[in-house]
């Protein structure tokens, strides 16, 4: 049974919408952060650096690999990424160990963004990508 453009789409989105909060609960809850590792305010900012570290480490090999083992398999792994590491961050005992969480993150995101980006850019035609990607 051939599945159709708009279950696709609404089945890449709506992990989209997820992942996108889950991703963005941590900016505001920083300065938390910083209190209950007693790190300055400044040295907890590198939760957000260490997360766009790891995504770009892994952004162009994962591309690589989407191409090599498939699209979805990628985004649901980095799915799955995502998902452990936001439970370990918040299980994190130390300072290093919660950006070590977040640099790993950031290798769940790049495999879950590229793929998400690459997958619509292979289903939609070629005069609904603009109108489509641009929602996020």
């Amino acid at each position: 049974m051939e599945r159709s453009l708009r279950m696709d789409i609404i089945s890449i989105y709506v992990p989209s919408f997820f992942i996108f909060v889950g991703m963005s609960i941590v900016s505001p809850i920083l300065p938390l952060y910083a209190k209950s590792f007693n790190v300055s305010y400044t040295l907890v900012s590198l939760a957000i650096s260490a997360y766009a570290f790891g995504r770009f480490l892994a952004d162009i090999p994962r591309g690589w690999l989407s191409d090599k083992w498939g699209r979805r398999p990628l985004m649901i792994w980095g799915t799955l990424i995502l998902a452990a590491t936001a439970f370990l961050n918040a299980r994190a005992t130390s300072f290093i160990e919660f950006l070590i969480y977040r640099l790993i993150q950031g290798v769940g995101s790049a495999m879950w963004m590229t793929s998400r980006t690459t997958l619509l850019a292979n289903v939609l035609k070629p005069s609904e990508r603009g109108r489509i990607m641009g929602y996020f």
